[in-house]
């Protein structure tokens, strides 16, 4: 298929966001992978699965930019978005989206101590509180009932 030039220039242009996506998407990752705190394996984990969802929707991106057709200069193109990423946008981006989840986590403290109530009502949370208590306070009781069991048991013998 035969592209025109003004095809072939929004097709680079495309392929320079996309580089430019790929790593921003990485580096929002690795922040949320680092203020959650997950164990090791599991940052692999979820990092292998990030790149098997990259490959795909870098197949997609691909077959559905030119009508399946793939330009040579396509991996040139993501480069260099990448370095673009790298050298110039990166830490602003890094920045504001250090802000933005420190906002959302402040925010949704904020909401989640007004709209809990509407979620379940005081009386029912208060009900299964006490009920909770109740039945940890009945387990301690049979524990030291057994607990007596066993030392009568031992004294008799």
């Amino acid at each position: 298929m035969i592209h025109t030039i003004k095809e072939e220039i929004y097709i680079s242009i495309y392929l320079i966001v996309f580089g430019i996506y790929l790593l921003s998407t990485y580096d929002i990752l690795l922040i949320i992978i680092d203020r959650i705190k997950f164990k090791k394996w599991f940052k692999i984990i979820i990092e292998l699965i990030f790149f098997i969802l990259q490959i795909f929707v870098t197949y997609r991106f691909s077959y559905e930019l030119a009508n399946g057709y793939i330009p040579i200069y396509f991996i040139l193109f993501v480069l260099i978005g990448i370095i673009l990423y790298y050298k110039i946008l990166r830490n602003p981006f890094i920045k504001i989206i250090n802000k933005s989840l420190s906002l959302i986590i402040k925010i949704s403290k904020i909401l989640w101590r007004y709209f809990v109530h509407l979620l379940y009502s005081k009386t029912l949370i208060m009900y299964i509180k006490n009920l909770i208590i109740k039945i940890i306070g009945i387990f301690k009781k049979i524990k030291f009932s057994k607990k007596k069991q066993k030392e009568k048991i031992s004294l008799d013998q």
